[in-house]
């Protein structure tokens, strides 16, 4: 932001920015630790394989699964996150 303002990468078109979801316009919620996260899930890496990246415990990874779903208001069921992941895979990884 500057002066009050948002200002967005001439590639971002006003018109997609404004019909962003809000599953999409939640992403600002996710901590730099969560944002990690959901690249990697959106990579199809594993929990296993994110606490091997990471080095960090399996429960670790599962909280901020749980956290990302929630503040993504994601559906939560198998691999729903994964899948939202998938899904919005080009944004993610933009972050």
């Amino acid at each position: 932001m500057l002066k009050g303002e948002q200002y967005f990468s001439p590639s971002f078109e006003s018109t997609c920015i404004e019909n962003a979801s809000e599953d999409i316009k939640n992403l600002k919620l996710l901590t730099p630790s969560e944002i990690t996260i959901l690249k990697l899930a959106a990579q199809r890496a594993s929990n296993n394989e994110i606490v091997d990246t990471l080095c960090v415990s399996i429960r670790t990874i599962e909280k901020h699964r749980s956290n990302i779903i929630s503040k993504l208001r994601i559906d939560n069921g198998a691999n729903s996150l994964t899948s939202w992941a998938l899904v919005n895979k080009n944004i993610i990884l933009s972050l």
